[in-house]
């Protein structure tokens, strides 16, 4: 056959229309394959791309057809087998090149790896010796990500010679090349093979046996992640590794501060070894006397080896292989308890915690071993409960944890469902104050209520407490009713002095004194409230806030209006509404008298399609997050931000000043003489505006919940509509924002631009202490160029 006519074919058999079946379009291409001699000159290639464009041959690969693919990818690697790394990264091929360094398909990854070609690849890896942290750091990403799918990249012998090159560079760019080789020998076995074949492994090897104690401590840092492979235990014991760490524990020159760390480096090492399950860490034991060594440790005077030893052995004893081991260790750990203060204290409360908390089947050992460990112990329920007391923060939730693990255990519930004073102690809020051992307090009781035997064993009066608890959530505060009742009695009184004034007359208490309701003038209409227009006699207008009558009968109304006006008046902020008095109308209603935006609302202005240019929205914006910033440092959150309490005034042609009005869901979560602020409760606000936690039914961060809502406003202001109706997993638009959170790419983001799509991710992080505070955003360069 004749090469014209074959190229032929080959253009036909992939032509997108071609009924050619796909037996037979292999079979040309295999046989045009086989007709591209290596090497292939540059006009060869030329000659068949000016007939057969580039996009014809990557076409196939949407066939998915493996052997389709093969033949594909040789056709192409020979084509582009003369063009250099500038030529192939044009614009006619650099898509396909961007899409084949992404392909699932290892062939198709591959060839667009080869594309690149050594004079690019490298230069990446001699980047690994830039004195600049950030582009070696960067450098060092991207070979170990094209190591996982094409692991010979790094081995080539043009690649391991600069690879050995740099390791004289400095000990810095030394241990950067380390850490790289010991992160690809970590991801498979057939990995770490070809790091020991080219003796990367071997001089890193050199680095633990070095002198230099410190280099030693940091090649043994960097062991852990070999050691959690097969091979990689197989090739440290060949090594005579762990014997020649193991000796290093007996250095007993423990006043010297080398030897100390280093001797801390191993004993981390080894507790990581023995949490690994794939480990054999029994017969690395037997073999090298590994756990007689670490009870000789805990003799130690020195509390830095002291706690490093403690806490490794927790690790170890983590799952029930290791509690088996360490379990003859335990009795040594609870008599060096009553000794221990401080830090020391704390790890072996962790340590007690993780080897009591082992609930490994076959569950009757696990039951077995742990309850000897909490006999031993002995300090259930008096000693537990007073380090659960202790200003010391390590202390506290170490003995927090160390309940927790009890709870886990049938045995363990029964012994609190025994003591009066424990379950006093657990269901008593007033104990913990810190938000972090509330939630300890609350997951404790959570795992009691949730054992299927717990209903039986405990007190019905407990059980139901329990379950009362969990209902009402973590960082649930009971109501004090002293004041509240002085609180209602004296928003009582002073209301009732505004209407006594109004009876005797005084007319600075009536509505009347700033002029006349206009008529037709409704500005907006509320559940409790209408907001209306009124002009004095110098033409001044105002904004009305008219409360409907029967607020009179309701004291939790009358406290909301009060505490509404009380926090409104309060403010002084170009950005915030101006609230001007509380006074009563002539029907005796209470009327909140603020100042007038001509603008309208925002929410109108989205409507009406008024918000035309990125420069005036950017601008709008901004000026919401200068109102809530005030807000959040006098320790005030609105909980009700949306665009119909956004209010807008013109100030002169093409400016206009936004405002924030509407406290009527105002909390004040801290006081001005208070360092920290407390959490809030309620569910409140717009149901598209509000954040996740908000529906919780649990105390939430409030200053946190109004950055969710004003990144929701942003949406709409860009978007026209909000990106999901409501931040709940019934809400599909919402899960599917959930499940894209990571990688952030929410569709409906996608049309804007990175600067505002990053901002938004970080505004609407699900988590509330992860997302941004308004402080965060103002901070952020193009919001601050604004």
């Amino acid at each position: 056959m004749s090469i014209p006519l074959l190229r032929e074919q080959v253009i036909e058999a992939l032509d997108r229309s071609s009924s050619i079946p796909l037996k037979d379009k292999i079979s040309i291409l295999q046989t045009f394959a086989s007709t591209l001699k290596e090497p292939v000159t540059i006009e060869q290639s030329r000659e068949i791309l000016s007939i057969a464009p580039l996009g014809l041959f990557y076409y196939g690969f949407s066939m998915e057809d493996e052997n389709l693919t093969n033949v594909l990818c040789e056709i192409i690697s020979k084509i582009l087998g003369p063009f250099n790394y500038r030529d192939i990264n044009s614009n006619e091929n650099k898509s396909f090149l961007l899409e084949g360094l992404t392909h699932y398909n290892p062939q198709i990854r591959l060839l667009s790896i080869q594309q690149v070609n050594s004079e690019t690849f490298m230069h990446v890896i001699t980047t690994l010796s830039f004195q600049d942290t950030k582009p070696a750091q960067k450098a060092s990403e991207l070979l170990y990500k094209i190591t996982l799918t094409h692991q010979d990249a790094i081995f080539s012998p043009t690649a391991c010679s600069i690879i050995k090159q740099l390791l004289r560079v400095s000990e810095t760019v030394k241990f950067r090349i380390y850490d790289l080789v010991i992160k690809v020998a970590s991801s498979s076995n057939h990995a770490f093979e070809l790091c020991e074949s080219t003796g990367l492994l071997h001089e890193f090897i050199n680095e633990l046996r070095s002198n230099d104690l410190l280099v030693k401590m940091n090649a043994i840092e960097l062991l852990n992640e070999i050691a959690a492979t097969p091979s990689g235990i197989i090739f440290l014991e060949r090594a005579n590794l762990v014997d020649d760490m193991s000796a290093i524990l007996d250095n007993e020159d423990e006043d010297d501060v080398v030897v100390c760390l280093v001797k801390c480096s191993i004993i981390k090492f080894i507790g990581n070894l023995g949490e690994n399950k794939q480990v054999p860490f029994q017969q690395l034991s037997n073999q090298y006397g590994i756990l007689n060594r670490l009870e000789t440790c805990l003799d130690s005077k020195n509390d830095q080896i002291l706690t490093v030893t403690i806490s490794s052995i927790g690790l170890i004893g983590s799952h029930l292989l290791g509690l088996i081991l360490v379990w003859p260790l335990s009795s040594k750990l609870c008599e060096l308890y009553p000794s221990t203060v401080g830090s020391v204290k704390a790890v072996l409360l962790q340590t007690l915690s993780k080897l009591i908390g082992v609930r490994d089947e076959p569950v009757n050992e696990s039951d077995r071993l742990t309850l000897q460990i909490f006999n031993e112990f002995d300090g259930f329920p008096n000693k537990i409960i007073r380090e659960a007391k202790q200003p010391e923060d390590d202390i506290r939730i170490a003995s927090l944890a160390l309940m927790q693990s009890i709870a886990y255990h049938t045995w363990g519930i029964k012994y609190m469902a025994q003591s009066s004073v424990f379950m006093q102690y657990l269901l008593d809020r007033t104990t913990d104050r810190i938000q972090q051992g509330q939630m300890w307090k609350y997951t404790i009781i959570q795992t009691i209520v949730s054992h299927p035997n717990s209903k039986e064993i405990l007190e019905v009066d407990d059980y139901n407490q329990c379950q009362t608890y969990i209902k009402q959530g973590p960082f649930y505060k009971p109501l004090e009713t002293t004041v509240a009742f002085e609180s209602i009695k004296a928003i009582h009184q002073f209301l009732n002095k505004i209407k006594y004034q109004t009876e005797i007359k005084h007319s600075s208490r009536y509505l009347s004194q700033y002029g006349v309701l206009q008529k037709r003038s409704l500005a907006g209409t509320g559940a409790s409230a209408t907001v209306k227009v009124i002009q004095d006699h110098r033409r001044n207008i105002y904004a009305v806030k008219v409360f409907h009558k029967n607020i009179n009968k309701d004291k939790l109304l009358k406290k909301k209006l009060m505490s509404e006006y009380c926090i409104s008046s309060v403010l002084n902020h170009p950005n915030i509404i101006n609230t001007v008095d509380l006074v009563i109308d002539n029907k005796h209603r209470y009327c909140i008298v603020m100042e007038y935006c001509s603008g309208g609302d925002l929410y109108s202005w989205i409507k009406e399609g008024k918000l035309v240019h990125l420069k005036d929205i950017n601008n709008l914006f901004k000026q919401l997050l200068q109102g809530l910033s005030y807000l959040h440092n006098l320790g005030v959150a609105h909980r009700d931000i949306k665009p119909e309490n956004l209010l807008i005034q013109p100030t002169n042609r093409r400016h206009y000043q936004l405002k924030i009005t509407d406290f009527g869901e105002a909390d004040v979560f801290r006081e001005l003489w208070q360092a920290e602020g407390r959490l809030s409760d309620g569910v409140c606000g717009s149901i598209p505006y509000m954040a996740p936690e908000v529906f919780s039914q649990m105390s939430y961060n409030a200053s946190q919940a109004d950055v969710w809502s004003a990144a929701i406003v942003y949406s709409c202001m860009r978007l026209n509509g909000v990106p999901f109706f409501c931040a709940k997993e019934t809400d599909p638009n919402f899960r599917l924002y959930q499940a894209q959170y990571t990688k952030r790419r929410y569709p409906a983001f996608d049309i804007l631009d990175k600067d505002s799509q990053d901002m938004l991710y970080d505004m609407l992080n699900p988590n509330p202490e992860k997302r941004f505070t308004i402080q965060d955003v103002l901070k952020l360069t193009w919001v601050a160029n604004v």
